[in-house]
């Protein structure tokens, strides 16, 4: 897995690093991620100012989240929350789908002769 951080407005700081590393990492028990781009970004014209966008690229659809605060570390918060909401439905949905495909017994079929409705003839 490949991670990719990008600092805009902002300098790039381990323990910043190190946190989006953590965060990522752990989301690979619910989902595999084959390569993760972080944009970290500092706006001061804007509230809240730190915005930080993350895009999971994984089997099948891909996974994006954006989250922006007051301070990096509840940005990064924030979109780490949303990622393991959006990967715990994917999962969920992939599942739900597997139980709906199973194969159900078949109703037993009504066999014999049809009636004619009261006061019609067959």
């Amino acid at each position: 897995m490949t991670i990719t951080v990008q600092h805009l407005g902002l300098r790039s700081v381990h323990r910043t690093d190190a946190t989006i590393e953590n965060e990522i990492l752990a989301l690979r028990d619910l989902v595999v991620i084959d390569e993760a781009r972080v944009r970290l970004e500092r706006r001061p014209e804007l509230a809240p100012a730190y915005s930080v966008r993350v895009h999971l690229v994984t089997p099948g659809p891909d996974i994006r989240a954006v989250g922006a605060d007051h301070t990096i570390e509840a940005a990064i918060r924030k979109v780490a929350a949303d990622l393991r909401r959006r990967i715990e439905a994917k999962v969920a949905r992939r599942s739900a789908r597997a139980r709906s495909n199973r194969q159900q017994p078949s109703a037993p079929r009504r066999t014999g002769h049809r009636f004619a409705a009261p006061g019609r003839r067959a």
